[in-house]
């Protein structure tokens, strides 16, 4: 039996033309026409012309169906795969309009009679005809199929309201320009593949350094790296992984050319699409429109007319059937992706936890002498010093770092100390269910409960970190002095991750704001 599997889908406004939406909407139409005329090699009636329902059946080629009522026109397209028997690529393409707006809505979807053959991602070309003709957009911004350059006299302020901008769901890629890299060329090849999907930007060595300043070193990208800014961007609060960087080096290692890289991103975003069902509510897919006008059809029929309405809601019938069946697919899809993610992830813990037992062999054997850890004079690499001594068993989130570059605590050897008696005896009291208590008092400092989670909500921001998709509690802190005067005052507040078996740190060294502060 074959599996119906979505692949990408892309919903936009139509640019405002001269003749208002129903005008944009008609463009819109002609340029799918033309797209099934001049890049499928498809004959149409001559119906098609002038925007009416049509069917071509398989026996004439490639089978297309248009279906029309009143500011809706929705199309059907199946092509079969000249290289891999019984696969079909299914393109639907809807355009819908009221007075002021205009939308249209692309969907690619693979149709296979073997449910577990591989197939590539990629955006269907009619996307790069709509946004050339007549021009696509959301959330204000235009969609393109070629990078964004900034103007020299650009401030990047048209880079950051984008990346802040709280509308935005799709990625905004940049590269960055540097000796012996062709930034511009790699996101033109880019922009072209990641067309209607994601926001393409190239950035010029200066405004590199200008991003810098304005967004901090791990939120920038210099050298030739390229990096994603996910949706819901905000340097505040996000983790650096959130947005990831990829160095040329990285990208040469890991993939060896641009094009696995560009494959990667093209599956990634094409994957959020599908999974993103207020895209159906925008605009219904080509069943949804067809069942919609069947539906009417039916209401409008007289009792006389009992046989044609007996015809229609068998085609009703029909359709219901194969919406249930497709639902039903997407949803053993998308089961099966969870089961499987959840194998690998038990099979990435179960490596973790027989390389910390090596680890743990090889220190006690050593000694703990030979462990001991240089504590720098400042605040400044904090995150280079945990990353180096404590990976595997505490991680500093990013707004931690941020929080202690700019603290004025003036005793940065505790909290090194504070952070590596955490990584090591509070995380092997907790791994072993051992007592956790006094194990700070030689230093000075307790372990106390954060406090009240429901009072402490007002502070969401403050008290609450994103972890593997859910919000987490920092449940405990490390305290030291109880008044506001911040140069001798410490707190790290943090929360123990049970299924890795480490310390989460989201603040220090400073307090967070509750009743008192």
């Amino acid at each position: 039996m074959s599996q119906r599997r979505p692949i990408v889908q892309v919903v936009a406004n139509l640019k405002q033309i001269e003749g208002g939406a129903g005008t944009a909407a008609q463009t819109a139409i002609q340029t799918i026409l033309g797209w099934l005329r001049n890049k499928q090699r498809l004959n149409l009636p001559a119906a098609a012309e002038h925007g009416e329902p049509f069917e071509i059946d398989a026996a004439e080629g490639q089978p297309v169906s248009v279906v029309r009522s009143d500011t809706f026109w929705s199309l059907q397209f199946d092509r079969f795969d000249g290289d891999v028997p019984g696969r079909i690529w299914r393109t639907e393409a809807s355009v819908g309009h009221s007075n002021t707006a205009a939308l249209v809505g692309v969907r690619l979807a693979v149709i296979d009679a073997n449910p577990t053959a591989d197939s590539v991602a990629s955006v269907p070309r009619v996307i790069g005809d709509l946004i050339r003709s007549p021009g696509l957009y959301d959330y204000g911004v235009a969609l393109t199929d070629s990078p964004s350059a900034l103007t020299p006299e650009d401030n990047l302020s048209q880079l950051i309201s984008l990346l802040e901008n709280k509308q935005r769901t799709r990625p905004v890629v940049v590269f960055s320009s540097w000796g012996g890299v062709n930034a511009q060329k790699d996101a033109r090849e880019a922009a072209q593949r990641l067309a209607g999907l994601a926001h393409i930007y190239v950035i010029t060595d200066k405004q590199s350094r200008l991003l810098t300043e304005l967004l901090g070193k791990e939120f920038s990208v210099w050298k030739g790296a390229i990096r994603t800014y996910n949706p819901g961007f905000n340097p505040l609060i996000d983790e650096i992984t959130q947005h990831p960087p990829a160095t040329r080096e990285w990208l040469n290692a890991r993939f060896g050319s641009l094009d696995r890289f560009y494959n990667v991103l093209v599956s990634s975003f094409a994957t959020r699409t599908v999974r993103d069902a207020s895209l159906e509510e925008m605009l219904p897919p080509f069943r949804a429109v067809k069942q919609a006008i069947l539906q009417k059809q039916i209401a409008s029929l007289s009792s006389a007319s009992k046989t044609e309405r007996e015809r229609l809601l068998e085609q009703n019938n029909i359709l219901l059937e194969q919406q249930i069946q497709e639902k039903t697919e997407e949803f053993n899809l998308a089961d099966a992706e969870v089961k499987q993610a959840e194998v690998e992830r038990d099979q990435y813990r179960a490596q973790l936890s027989a390389l910390r037992g090596k680890i743990e062999s090889l220190e006690n054997r050593i000694g703990k002498a030979a462990l001991q850890i240089a504590y720098p004079n400042s605040l400044d690499s904090l995150d280079e010093w945990t990353l180096k001594h404590l990976a595997g068993r505490l991680i500093l989130l990013n707004r931690a770092v941020r929080a202690a570059r700019k603290s004025p605590f003036n005793e940065p050897m505790l909290v090194y100390k504070c952070l590596e008696r955490l990584a090591r005896d509070y995380v092997d009291a907790r791994r072993s269910g051992a007592a956790v208590d006094g194990l700070f008092n030689d230093l000075g400092v307790h372990l106390e409960r954060t406090g009240d989670p429901a009072r402490l909500s007002q502070w969401k921001e403050e008290y609450f970190v994103p972890h593997r998709t859910k919000s987490e509690f920092l449940a405990w802190h490390l305290k030291r002095g109880s008044d506001k005067n911040e140069t001798n005052t410490l707190r790290i507040y943090f929360f123990y991750d049970e299924d890795d078996e480490q310390v989460i740190v989201g603040h220090l060294p400073g307090h967070l704001t509750n009743e008192k502060t």
